[in-house]
């Protein structure tokens, strides 16, 4: 065909510390000094793998440097 360009894919990839969000029950005790979000203990990583801007993929591991390899692995191919 004539005039047709493949679409072209490009995988991307996102890394950010795991955080839990509070529910509304929790919320609404007595004690109002919690935060919205609290980040997770013990600390893990999440990977956010988008292809054409649509998520994919998403990942959880437990140090930064083992999330960003299985998703730089993810996004090679």
């Amino acid at each position: 065909m004539i005039g047709v360009e493949q679409e072209k894919t490009m995988k991307r990839y996102r890394i950010f510390g795991a955080k839990y969000q509070l529910s509304d029950k929790l919320m609404q005790s007595e004690d109002q000094s919690w935060q919205d979000e609290i980040t997770a203990r013990p600390r893990v990583f999440h990977a956010e793998i988008t292809k054409n801007k649509k998520r994919v993929a998403f990942l959880t591991r437990n140090t930064y440097a083992e999330v960003r390899q299985v998703a730089e692995e993810y996004c090679s191919y």
